[in-house]
């Protein structure tokens, strides 16, 4: 291979269970900053299906099928979405938690499987202490101001 040549990005490829358009829809009601930048289609009129897409959020790129129910999504796999605020993290919060499912620590699994992280993006100046790591351990949504008051005490 010439490396001249040679793209060396690396993008997610997400196995959708015959709903990507639906998932679609949903991440670009969701996120400002989506873009649908092709579609592959097979089938005629009402036949006409989505097998394929690949989209952008937020500058990440991601590649999709529409492959069927072989496999399946799980937490071990997540997005991480970094919030400025704690407005920022509930709106995220709400939307995903349609149909989704709320873990612990940040994380919510959203109607289609995907794990995301809605966390702040200082997380890291709070869970570098003890007291700031056990505060997060004890929520499901994360909340900035419990955050900072579990370390108040290093600031």
């Amino acid at each position: 291979m010439n490396q001249e040549n040679a793209n060396n990005s690396i993008t997610p490829f997400l196995w959708f269970n015959d709903n990507l358009e639906q998932a679609l829809a949903f991440y670009k009601s969701i996120f400002k900053d989506f873009e649908i930048q092709s579609l592959q289609s097979m089938g005629e009129g009402e036949q006409k299906k989505v097998f394929g897409a690949s989209f952008c959020i937020n500058k990440q790129n991601f590649h999709a099928i529409n492959a069927g129910p072989m496999y399946s999504f799980n937490p071990s796999i997540s997005f991480f979405v970094a919030c400025d605020n704690q407005l920022e993290i509930d709106y995220y919060w709400e939307k995903f938690l349609d149909g989704g499912q709320e873990l612990m620590c940040g994380w919510i699994t959203d109607k289609f499987g995907l794990t995301w992280q809605i966390v702040p993006s200082m997380l890291g100046n709070f869970i570098r202490y003890p007291e700031g790591m056990t505060a997060m351990r004890k929520m499901k949504k994360l909340e900035i101001e419990t955050l900072k008051k579990a370390t108040e005490k290093y600031n």
